[in-house]
């Protein structure tokens, strides 16, 4: 059960580094706004939709899965004005969003993971 969480950490980071550098330019098909916007398609996405609901505690697996689908509503807006050309200055509000949103994310995976293994 640990390894499951311990997956979805690195997944999520992973992805969070290729959404990054596709904001810099490299790997633009990260981009891509409908796979950005859709929670579904990631790892961590799929994992939430399979056995994390038994897994995880009701009220953490909630909190993960509405933050989840809310950083993914927030990719998909980043990838539209990437996709528009838009200015690094304005986008940088909403990077810093997705930054926090990411540790948020992080920390309550992180969370799970730790009430699972006490």
């Amino acid at each position: 059960m640990i390894q499951r969480i311990e997956n979805a950490i690195a997944s999520h980071q992973a992805w969070v580094i290729c959404f990054n550098n596709a904001i810099k330019g490299i790997n633009q098909d990260m981009c891509d706004v409908k796979t950005a916007c859709d929670d579904s398609l990631c790892d961590l996405g799929k994992w939430l939709r399979t056995d994390a609901n038994t897994l995880l505690k009701q009220t953490s697996y909630e909190q993960i899965n509405t933050l989840h689908h809310s950083f993914h509503e927030l990719a998909g807006h980043i990838a539209e004005k990437i996709n528009l050309s838009e200015t690094d200055e304005s986008l940088q509000p909403l990077i810093l969003e997705f930054g926090g949103m990411s540790g948020q994310l992080i920390k309550l995976l992180q969370k799970a993971r730790n009430d699972l293994s006490a």
